[in-house]
């Protein structure tokens, strides 16, 4: 059973959210008499660049919704604005 190990190494690729995933995922980690984790490898986590990825998603999902059209869409069948259109 994994217990939640606190961590503060943040440039470990291991390192998420103050926690220790190797540890999460039940994988051994070792750690010095004296209290250092001999488990560290620099790096950043996976889970971070994923968040990083969506974050990116967002925020272009975002811009093509704020998309300012340089004239107004008309409607396919009746020609009117799209705002006024009551046919879909």
């Amino acid at each position: 059973m994994a217990i939640n190990m606190m961590c503060e190494k943040s440039e470990c690729k291991h390192y998420f959210e103050d926690c220790c995933m190797k540890n999460l995922i039940e994988e051994r980690i070792h750690i010095s008499e004296d209290g250092y984790c001999l488990t560290y490898e620099p790096g950043v986590n996976d889970a971070y660049k994923e968040i990083d990825k969506m974050a990116d998603g967002e925020i272009q999902a975002e811009q093509t919704s704020n998309y300012v059209y340089e004239s107004e869409p008309t409607c396919n069948i009746c020609g009117k604005p799209v705002i006024e259109c009551d046919r879909g």
